[in-house]
């Protein structure tokens, strides 16, 4: 079964106008990296700060967290990233050592 999770990072511009941007990916380290170097447009040129992630769930269900998620306000998003950061740092860490 192919695993997906729900990530939330901050984005802050030149300007420093921030943004929080929700988002799902099979690999999240992976996908912040894509973020941080320029290759998703929606974020390109921002320097990006990951807040946290979700558990492992079905593609169907991330789908479905990610909408609800991005109807939140900033602060929400802030809110609902930190109790999952506590839980999902120390997998982060590992995830981030297996890409290349």
């Amino acid at each position: 079964m192919n695993s997906y999770r729900v990530y939330v990072i901050e984005c802050t511009t030149i300007s420093q106008r921030v943004t929080v941007h929700v988002g799902i990916a099979k690999v999240v380290a992976k996908r912040l990296h894509d973020h941080r170097c320029g290759k998703v447009r929606a974020t390109r040129g921002r320097t990006i700060k990951w807040l946290g992630n979700s558990d492992r769930m079905p593609h169907a269900d991330a789908l479905l967290l990610e909408m609800r998620l991005k109807k939140l306000t900033p602060k929400k998003k802030r809110s609902w990233a930190a109790i999952h950061r506590e839980t999902s740092i120390l997998e982060e860490r590992a995830l981030a050592e297996e890409t290349p």
